[in-house]
């Protein structure tokens, strides 16, 4: 399997502060739960990311004839009755061809191609939902009641493009912000710019993203893997995680 990738048979537990269990959540559709993201919402769900080789033939791609997809899937659980309010996967809407990640590492992972690699999910205003999928090295606004791309920042077919030192790779934990600002952890890595985190703010008119020096690492650190940012309340600060490393202010 890919690093990172889910094992089958897992389930999400909820505990609450004094660490008694309250409610087992369990994925749908025949996915495995997803570490990346699990976020509970005021409206009584859980929206999470969840994930499984797909098999597929990927001679298009490079890839052997009997390989597989590791797809992922967005999905919220009502945690009253467990019931799916929501789905949306990546391959009704991602062409794997616009992948960064090559399809020969399939060749050291049991035949499974991690060409999306969806690492954080996000609830914004009307109804949109901010996807991130790191080997793509793109973040993606989707209207959630029609599961449709509205616009994509970064990748291949990019709505955007990019002013001075506001491009990213690898990126993880992309968070909507007020003021049509978008942070995220860019990671860098493999001949890269070093990973830091970032913040953008998208003019939708000229489509064109600007970053903004509202995070400014004390020492950037390229990361392959991992890397959340998380904003302070009320203080002008972040804390990130830079995967192996402990989280410290950044």
């Amino acid at each position: 399997m890919p690093a990172g990738a889910p094992e089958p048979g897992g389930c999400y537990y909820i505990y609450d502060t004094h660490y008694r269990l309250l409610r087992t959540v369990f994925t749908h559709h025949g996915y495995y739960p997803d570490e990346h993201e699990f976020t509970l919402t005021r409206r009584g769900t859980a929206l999470f990311i969840a994930s499984k080789p797909v098999p597929m033939d990927l001679t298009p791609y490079g890839g052997p004839k009997n390989g597989s997809i590791e797809n992922s899937e967005i999905q919220e659980v009502d945690l009253a009755t467990g019931r799916l309010v929501f789905s949306s996967n990546a391959l009704d809407h991602l062409d794997p061809a616009d992948s960064e990640e090559p399809v020969s590492s399939a060749s050291s992972s049991d035949g499974v191609w991690d060409a999306f690699h969806i690492n954080s999910v996000d609830e914004g205003p009307d109804g949109r939902l901010l996807i991130s999928a790191r080997n793509m090295w793109a973040i993606y606004d989707v209207n959630k009641k029609s599961r449709a791309i509205r616009y994509q920042i970064g990748g291949e077919k990019s709505d955007f493009t990019f002013g001075p030192n506001a491009k990213f790779y690898w990126q993880h934990n992309a968070r909507y912000r007020p003021g049509n600002r978008i942070s995220m952890f860019d990671d860098g890595c493999c001949d890269l710019p070093d990973g830091a985190p970032e913040q953008v703010r998208g003019k939708e008119r000229k489509k064109r993203v600007s970053p903004e020096p509202v995070f400014s690492s004390r020492s950037p650190t390229a990361r392959r893997a991992g890397g959340p940012v998380s904003r302070c309340p009320a203080t002008p600060c972040a804390v990130c995680g830079y995967a192996a490393r402990p989280p410290r202010a950044c």
